[in-house]
């Protein structure tokens, strides 16, 4: 599949508005659609820590969330998004949301 491609995908299966560049390279967007296709979140998962709080529009705070997201997402599913600091404050929060974290 080509990047664009894996980007048509991972937006339709998030419900996300589609994003030019999700900040995640070719290889990362097709291993992140497989690990969000198999996860099977349980119903009656604990959820482990505390979500990180989104800063309103102050870039430090913005990288400090991020990677809190995408910690807290990996600590409560085994879900790891190889975000970097480009990659979209939504798509991570569709990630989340998708699990119910």
């Amino acid at each position: 599949m080509t990047r664009v491609q894996l980007i048509d995908e991972l937006t339709n299966l998030l419900s996300i508005r589609k994003k030019i560049d999700l900040g995640i390279s070719a290889k990362d967007l097709g291993t992140l659609i497989g690990r969000l296709r198999e996860y099977e979140h349980p119903s009656d998962h604990n959820i482990i820590g505390k979500r990180p709080e989104r800063p309103e529009h102050v870039k430090s705070s913005t990288y400090d969330y991020r990677f809190g997201m995408v910690e807290y997402i990996a600590s409560n599913t085994g879900i790891r998004i190889a975000a970097t600091s480009t990659t979209p404050l939504d798509l991570i929060d569709a990630i989340a949301k998708r699990y119910g974290l």
